[in-house]
């Protein structure tokens, strides 16, 4: 029997580019860990990572960008977080942008829209 398609609840286009960014658990002292993105979107992202997440979990993140020379500090919560490999070492890590600084945003529709033009949907 064929599966039923998920509704897609984004609002914005997700791009499939590789990309490399730090995060942590909000508001604490706790070491930034690295992340391997999957998709990104101007509301969200998917990272592949070693470190579990707990759903509901604040992250802060930085994105390098070639745009400005300093990162993009935004926040995000984690919406899903999954397990991968038969031992999960692995976690494939869902998290949807929660703030973003007003000087950032635009640096990060711009980000978005020039990696969606090189995938040819922009």
């Amino acid at each position: 029997m064929e599966q039923p398609k998920k509704k897609e609840r984004r609002q914005f286009a997700r791009v499939k580019k590789t990309l490399y960014v730090m995060y942590h658990p909000y508001g604490t002292t706790a070491p930034w860990n690295s992340a391997t993105v999957q998709d990104i979107g101007e509301a969200g992202m998917s990272v592949s990572t070693v470190n579990e997440s707990t759903v509901g979990e604040v992250l802060e993140i930085k994105i390098t960008t070639f745009l400005k020379p300093q990162p993009i500090i935004l926040l995000g919560k984690v919406v899903c977080c999954e397990g991968r490999g038969s031992e999960k070492r692995n976690w494939i890590v869902h998290i949807s942008f929660t703030d973003v600084k007003e000087e950032d945003k635009p640096v990060l529709q711009e980000f978005i829209q020039a990696f969606l033009k090189s995938v040819g949907k922009g």
